[in-house]
């Protein structure tokens, strides 16, 4: 018998047998009583391109009458692990945010090899920004042995920590059902769950996450100095019935706020009405707030039946629609040019503003244009040196613990000072271990920026930029152009001095 290596067409290894004689010709032996066999022992070499696991499978074919190319046939012969972990989501919901206790879909994590995930290893389970865990999962095994016991809640409640223990031989794979989480107003459009032990990680899509309203402004132009200006009329329209709680956990009446930025005013109260659906408001407690930045709109009743609405092919049952209108605006000279910027937040809204930071409670809403930039009287001024850890906030000096360096034309230097040196507190900024991001809760907008990512988002919206951050030294470093951006401010190069100078 022959035989003969080659490579085919698709890349793969192909092994060709020439059979000198069938088990059929007179003069092989056993001939009429059974069938020939073909035994073939062999190895195999794998391509080091090769990342992730597979099974091994051999097609087999000829040119023997009955077993030719349209008769082709595969076994599976070995199965190609690699190590690491996996995380696979089983099932997948919809949570609305600003909500408490919102069932989560399952997921599994698997061990890429045996003993990936080693008897006395810690297990965490990480939720994103403005998600934090309710009741714990459920767990079990889908293949292999070993149990979990439950240590301890970190991250103000994000973080879940497991201690792996009674890990058999075979392959792992953990199941998590049944938990449930609480939803800040501002969270992301998606919940994953990023799972890590040691240094091995991973990462699935587990809900789909819903907001209670949809917000649409009119919009307008105001300038600054200027009172009684008319800006165009705001809409608030709840996505289901009952988006708008009438009370909250105390049993009080609920509320929903609208709050101007700072050096913006309401000139007058605005009018409110329900233009569809069963909604009520408590119209005698319409009122303006906190020196008239605050319109606060109580609730009388939920919505219970909605509205049926047309989208495309399929009919969808909303809830109410309620309008302000004659919206008259008073601005100082403060204010800065730009979108002046409505947020929307209260008890009807959300029954977690407890639970997480205010400015995580809040959904922004654009209702204007301030086309007069401001005075520049106040402004922050703050002074980076490359390769100094010394730099100046006005005329005072600080120290960080890094210092800047150029790397492709751009000066790189550390989020978290830049952010201090233009006014922002420490539990303004946030970083994310397991995502990799770094979220800045300003006044004004909510920034995030991810390491590795050449992009970052403003409101939920993304920025494109042309460098990504990356970790030195335990700091998440940037460069200050797309920093000083993001938080509004400029940044200008002083070549002479190779110094970054904000303001």
């Amino acid at each position: 018998m022959g035989y003969e290596v080659k490579t085919d067409a698709s890349g793969g290894s192909a092994l060709y047998l020439k059979i000198g004689r069938s088990s059929a010709d007179p003069g092989a032996p056993g001939e009429g009583k059974l069938p020939g066999q073909l035994v073939i022992k062999a190895t195999v070499k794998v391509d080091k391109n090769l990342m992730e696991g597979c099974e091994v499978k051999v097609f087999y074919g000829g040119t023997n009458p009955g077993v030719g190319g349209e008769r082709v046939a595969e076994v599976t012969v070995a199965r190609y692990l690699v190590p690491g972990l996996k995380v696979v989501a089983r099932s997948k919901t919809t949570v609305v945010t600003g909500r408490r206790d919102q069932v989560l879909g399952s997921f599994a994590v698997l061990e890429g090899m045996p003993n990936d995930l080693p008897s006395g290893r810690s297990l965490h389970l990480t939720l994103p920004e403005g998600v934090k865990w309710n009741r714990l999962p459920e767990v079990f095994c889908e293949a292999g042995e070993a149990s979990l016991t439950f240590l301890d809640r970190q991250n103000e409640g994000r973080t879940l920590v497991y201690r792996i223990e009674n890990t058999g031989v075979d392959r792992l794979s953990l199941c998590f059902e049944g938990a449930t989480v609480d939803l800040a107003v501002y969270a992301p459009a998606e919940i994953k769950v990023t799972v890590k032990c040691s240094r091995l990680s991973g990462s699935a899509s587990v809900a789909q996450v819903r907001s209670p309203v949809t917000l649409a402004a009119a919009g307008g132009d105001i300038r600054i100095g200027l009172p009684d200006q008319p800006v165009g009329e705001v809409t608030v329209k709840e996505n289901f019935p009952g988006a708008l709680r009438a009370r909250d956990a105390s049993g009080d009446r609920a509320y929903l706020e609208l709050e101007l930025p700072p050096g913006v005013r309401f000139a007058q109260l605005p009018t409110v009405q329900v233009t569809s659906g069963d909604l009520e408001l408590y119209q005698a407690g319409i009122q303006l707030a906190d020196n008239d930045r605050a319109l606060v709109i109580p609730i009388e009743r939920s919505s219970v039946v909605g509205v049926t609405e047309e989208k495309g092919d399929k009919k969808e049952r909303v809830g109410s629609t309620l309008i302000v209108r004659n919206i008259l605006l008073t601005s100082d000279r403060t204010v800065p040019e730009g979108p002046v910027e409505l947020e929307i937040k209260g008890t009807a809204l959300s029954e977690t503003m407890e639970l997480f930071a205010d400015r995580q409670n809040r959904l922004p809403l654009v209702i204007a244009q301030c086309l007069t930039p401001a005075p520049r009287e106040v402004k922050v001024r703050a002074v980076f040196t490359v390769g100094s850890s010394k730099y100046l906030v006005g005329d005072r000096e600080e120290v960080m613990d890094v210092v800047p360096y150029i790397k492709d034309g751009r000066v790189y230097a550390p989020v978290r000072y830049l952010a201090r040196a233009v006014g922002l507190k420490d539990s303004d900024i946030l970083w994310d271990e397991a995502a990799g991001t770094v979220t800045l809760l300003t006044p004004r907008r909510v920034v995030q920026f991810r390491v590795g990512e050449k992009s970052y988002t403003v409101q939920g919206v993304e920025v494109s930029m042309d460098a990504a951050p990356e970790i030195v030294n335990g700091r998440t470093m940037l460069p200050y152009r797309f920093l000083a951006q993001a938080l509004g401010f400029k940044a200008e190069w002083d070549e002479a001095h190779r110094q970054v100078v904000i303001q």
